[in-house]
Order: C-alpha cells, then structure tokens, then sequence
C-alpha cells in the first residue's frame, strides 16, 4: 500500500478509500492463504517478518496495522513507518520499487499493489540536508519486476488498484496497468470521490 505524500495530498481526505480497499483484500482471505501487508513510500515496512497464515487475529492485526495509517508524506518513513515493522529503506521518495523487491523477496504466489502510480526516488545531494528527485520510469520498473520474478519457482500474480484523484496523470495510469498486464494480474481503479 503506497502511502506517499500524494496519496494524501491529492485528494485531501480520501485516503479511507485506500484504508477500505486494503480491508477488503485482507477480509477475503482464506485461512489457508500466507499472508503480509507492506505500506511504502522512501522505503518499505512489512508488518510479518514473513508471510503469516490468514487466522482471525492475523487479519484482524493486518487490518489494524492499516488502520494506523494517517499521514503520508507529513511522517517521515525514516522516522514513523519504518519503526512500525521489518523495513527496506532506500533513500527517500516514492519507492514503489523498493515495495516490490521486498514483497517479491517473500516469494509470493500473488501480489496486491495499491498505489496513485507517482513513482521517484530521492537522491541526496552534496546541500545539506538536500536531494534531488527523478522520476523512477516505466521500462525501469518493468525490468526490475521481470528480474526479480525470474529468481522465483513460479512467477507472482501482480493486482494493482490504482487509487485515482482529480491530480491523476495518464502516464501513471498505463505504467500500473502494464504492470499488472504483464505479470498476468488485474487492474482496478477505485475513485477518491467514491468515498
């Protein structure tokens, strides 16, 4: 689940749509299914150590965990979010990336990706204190996924549901759209106004 600054910022107050989702997912798993639940943005934030089975008090422990989310971009994941589980931080932005590679480490059969597809990566700079930004880019991303799922016995599914506000950009669309089209998953959008 991204919780960058834009998927607060872009639509002031929806970000319950994304709590909703996120739910909805985790209620519907069987009790046979493993399980874990990442949130990310400069990094990532698993909340198991490993995929858990889907028990009562699993999900219900997942479904909290999401709860607790309530800042984005205004709480630093270096300081907030990293501490809430296992972490792979990798400097700043919004690492999708980073959220995939950690993920896909778990060796899953299927992977839910809820996201507004702003993707970057802060850089810092030789200013104290300071950073540049670049835009993580399609063919980047693709090409990453493709090489981590080739380290696994069977590919991963990848879902993606694109949380889509009035500041929604086309180009973000198709990149979450080829990336679930790719890794022989769905695409869904789910409207802020919606909520």
């Amino acid at each position: 689940v991204d919780v960058s600054g834009t998927m607060f910022e872009r639509q002031p107050g929806k970000f319950e749509a994304v709590k909703a989702e996120a739910a909805k997912l985790i209620k519907g798993l069987g009790i046979n299914t493993l399980f874990n639940v990442l949130i990310y943005e400069g990094g990532s934030v698993a909340l198991f150590p490993a995929p858990q089975p889907a028990t009562k008090s699993n999900k219900a422990a997942a479904a909290e965990w999401i709860a607790k989310v309530d800042g984005g971009g205004r709480k630093s994941f270096k300081n907030t979010y990293r501490k809430m589980g296992t972490a792979l931080y990798e400097g700043g932005g919004t690492r999708t990336d980073t959220a995939l590679k950690q993920a896909l480490s778990m060796r899953p059969s299927t992977v839910f990706l809820i996201s507004d597809g702003e993707m970057s990566r802060h850089v810092p700079t030789s200013r104290e204190f300071g950073f540049d930004s670049s835009k993580i880019e399609e063919r980047e991303l693709l090409g990453l996924v493709k090489d981590l799922q080739e380290e696994l016995d069977e590919p991963a599914r990848i879902h993606v549901i694109h949380f889509l506000t009035k500041a929604a950009r086309k180009e973000e669309r198709d990149l979450l759209r080829s990336l679930s089209r790719r890794n022989d998953g769905r695409f869904k959008q789910v409207e802020a106004e919606d909520y």
